[in-house]
């Protein structure tokens, strides 16, 4: 499960976090491990933008039409992350 963490500096980061339960002498004890995926996440989206790009290119009639459809497929799945 994704959850949202804050940065020190302030900004949301995304985490995924994994519970572990341990039996120690004085009872049973719940570890919690938070770990940051915002690159995973990142690389994640590359093959779809990828995709995108190509498909603008080989679709284009013309090399101003390709430029029209890089852009359109930039802007739509860049988020400025």
């Amino acid at each position: 499960m994704q959850w949202s963490a804050w940065h020190a500096d302030g900004h949301d980061v995304p985490i995924e976090m994994t519970l572990i339960a341990t039996v120690e002498t004085t009872g049973q004890l719940l570890h919690i491990l938070a770990h940051d995926i915002t690159i995973a996440q990142r690389v994640g989206r590359f093959p779809a933008d990828e995709a995108a790009v190509a498909r603008g290119l080989a679709t284009a009639e013309s090399s101003s039409a390709a430029a029209g459809h890089l852009v359109e497929a930039v802007g739509v799945k860049w988020d400025g992350r």
